[in-house]
This record gives C-alpha cells, sequence and structure tokens, in this order.
C-alpha cells in the first residue's frame, strides 16, 4: 500500500505536467475557433486508445491519481471542430 501511494505520488506530477485543462477552459472553447488561438495547456495526456482518431488532441482535468485523459479535441483545417468529454 505505501508503495503504491508513493508510486501515485510520484506519477501524478509526472503526468499532468502541462496537460491539465480544467473544466472552466474546456468550456470556454467555441467550435470553429483557430487552434492557435486557444490557450491549450503545452503539452498533451496519453491517448486512451493505440488507435486515435487523426487530428485529434488529449487532456486531463488533473484527475488524481492516474490523470487519464478527460477531453478530446478534435481540428480540422487548424480550426476546433469537435470536442468531448471521454466517459471512463
Amino acid at each position: 500500500m505505501i508503495l503504491a501511494s508513493v508510486l501515485a505520488l510520484v506519477y501524478y506530477p509526472l503526468a499532468t505536467a502541462g496537460a491539465v485543462l480544467d473544466r472552466t477552459g474546456y468550456e470556454r472553447l467555441r467550435l470553429g475557433e483557430p487552434r492557435d488561438g486557444l490557450d491549450l495547456p503545452r503539452r498533451q495526456a496519453a491517448p486512451p486508445t493505440d488507435d486515435p482518431p487523426a487530428g485529434c488532441e488529449y487532456y486531463t482535468d488533473g484527475n488524481f491519481p492516474f490523470a487519464e485523459p478527460t477531453w478530446r479535441l478534435c481540428f480540422t483545417g487548424g480550426r476546433l471542430a469537435s470536442k468531448e468529454r471521454i466517459t471512463r
């Protein structure tokens, strides 16, 4: 149990560093906006599948302890084409 707790405390900051998009940030995103103007986190979370759709990016809401991807944002022609919460 102690080892699992220590691993979670070490893994979590590494997994979330620069990949957290909070709910407020997600809700302010509007379809059609250019990707460059969205002020997204500097890096993405790992996709939840081995074969993610082309043009999509994944971010976490910072969920503890695993920092699983929470949001999927898909872009077409450099603009936000869809956004969704990923259900686990």
